[in-house]
């Protein structure tokens, strides 16, 4: 029987997405490594050899039964409390050994939340470009709400706000995440070898240390998105009572963790999909009404209790506020970063509906400026520089740190540099061949739906402002088709081997 007599019509439907995400990923793959401006062709050939090179060692690894038998004897709930506190006391050192401070857009949103708890004026320590930060920023509102909860909670018990308060949270929050990352790779693979395995390279993974201190949207988000997605896979497969549960989770999940980070909805889109094909119109409705519910809730009581404190009002959010249509004028900007000039172009315009309509002839203008060529060479650009280096800009991340040999490994060190260019190499490389692999044998498994969310998401990093960091929250994501991309080239050279096993065994006859 063929593969397209084994697969009904819904799957060959749905199989779009990775023939597309194929397509898509290949194109990444393409500019990593041969965009001009790349990194020196030195670099690139160090990622490529030890990537080839840790991949030939799992091989061999993975075929010693001895070694394997005594890994399977370990409990799995060991190894993942052992990875866990190797994590814990890693981010613990860095946190302490680092002098850490918060910096950027995660100062800014500290500095205002402790003058809303000590009741100052939101403004105090803040610069001139970042005064009235969330009278222009509305997309901050939800994590600054829990920000002022946690430090309103702190400063009732102590009397005061340590310094440490976020960072601390935010180590909890990434505990938290590998916790529900560990049960979402235990639901999506049937190898065990592939359930321990990908939290295990969460577990190395040294972006995720750069960014232990940062409580901002980009780890706050990290668990709702995981969770969303699990609970999603779950629904597929529950009936009644079980159903309403995970789908009501589900979409909780999604609306609390849009209200902090807005491509959280990615997930939303994916999601509907996901269950329209394997689990029924019905199903999907329920999943998009019941998610849709959840955005407006969750979005309408932030909105009311930002009004309602005098954090914010109408007034001053129509005198300052950014429309969203900044971001996607600046995401067509250069390399579609963030853009000073763009920034000083909305902040010159004295009403939020006039920066909406300047925003909107800004961005028909450049599109016009491009044209065709023009448009394709800037996506390609963005492409790039989305997904280049490894480092999720996380270097940055220390520039208010003390100066220490920590901060100074984490800030630049080739100790961190080179395992995240070559972790990145392998990602990209895996990633694009789990795609190919996928949308070759028209597998919809539940993989898919996190292959589907990757896609999503690079997709809408391609319309709105882009920067490697906006794809934090994803990277366990990212693991699971890493994982799956590296199965599927055993399975190929495991096939290869048989093969010319085959073949000399009748010569040898």
């Amino acid at each position: 029987m063929s593969i397209s007599d084994s697969v009904s019509v819904k799957n060959r439907i749905l199989n779009t997405a990775n023939v597309l995400g194929a397509v898509w990923f290949t194109a990444v793959a393409l500019l990593f490594f041969f965009m001009p401006g790349s990194y020196p062709i030195l670099w690139r050939v160090m990622g490529l050899s030890l990537t080839c090179a840790g991949t030939a060692a799992f091989y061999f690894l993975s075929k010693n039964d001895k070694l394997i038998n005594k890994v399977k004897s370990i409990k799995p709930v060991y190894i993942y409390l052992a990875a866990a506190a190797f994590m814990l006391l890693l981010q613990l050192i860095i946190l302490f050994g680092s002098g850490y401070r918060l910096a950027r857009d995660a100062e800014y949103l500290d500095i205002i939340a402790r003058n809303f708890v000590e009741k100052r004026d939101l403004n105090d320590g803040l610069s001139l470009y970042h005064s009235y930060y969330l009278d222009r920023y509305s997309n901050n509102w939800g994590i600054f709400l829990i920000e002022a909860f946690i430090y309103k909670c702190v400063y009732i018990v102590t009397g005061r706000l340590p310094s440490v308060t976020l960072p601390l949270v935010n180590i909890a929050v990434i505990q938290i995440s590998f916790y529900l990352f560990c049960k979402l790779s235990r639901l999506v693979f049937t190898s065990e070898r592939n359930k321990l395995l990908a939290p295990l390279v969460m577990a190395v993974h040294p972006v995720i240390y750069a960014y232990c201190c940062v409580f901002y949207t980009d780890t706050l988000s990290m668990p709702f998105v995981i969770c969303a997605a699990y609970l999603t896979l779950k629904a597929v497969n529950s009936r009644g009572v079980r159903f309403a549960a995970h789908i009501a989770g589900a979409a909780l999940c999604i609306g609390v963790g849009y209200s902090i980070k807005g491509s959280v909805a990615v997930i939303l889109v994916a999601a509907v999909i996901y269950m329209l094909f394997k689990g029924g119109i019905k199903r999907a409705l329920a999943l998009f009404a019941v998610s849709l519910i959840a955005f407006a809730a969750v979005n309408a009581s932030v909105k009311s209790i930002m009004y309602a404190t005098g954090t914010v009002s109408e007034e001053s959010v129509e005198r300052y506020g950014f429309p969203m249509t900044h971001w996607v004028m600046m995401g067509l900007k250069d390399r579609g970063g963030y853009d000073e000039e763009m920034f000083r172009y909305t902040y010159g315009i004295e009403s939020k509906e006039a920066r909406n309509e300047a925003a909107k002839d800004k961005i028909s203008e450049t599109i016009a400026d491009y044209g065709v060529s023009g448009l394709a060479k800037h996506a390609a650009i963005k492409l790039f520089y989305t997904w280049r280096g490894g480092q999720y800009l996380s270097t940055i991340q220390f520039s208010n740190a003390d100066d220490t040999a920590v901060t100074k490994l984490f800030s630049g060190g080739l100790a961190v540099v080179i395992p995240n260019y070559v972790l990145q190499c392998a990602l990209i490389l895996y990633v694009m061949l789990a795609f190919i692999s996928s949308a070759i044998n028209r597998r919809t498994d539940g993989t898919f739906l996190l292959r589907l969310s990757v896609f999503g998401l690079s997709l809408f990093l391609m319309v709105w402002e882009t920067r490697s960091r906006y794809l934090i929250n994803m990277l366990p994501f990212l693991y699971v088709i890493m994982i799956e991309g590296v199965s599927e080239l055993t399975r190929l050279i495991d096939g290869f081997v048989a093969k010319r096993k085959n073949k000399k065994q009748p010569a040898a006859e």
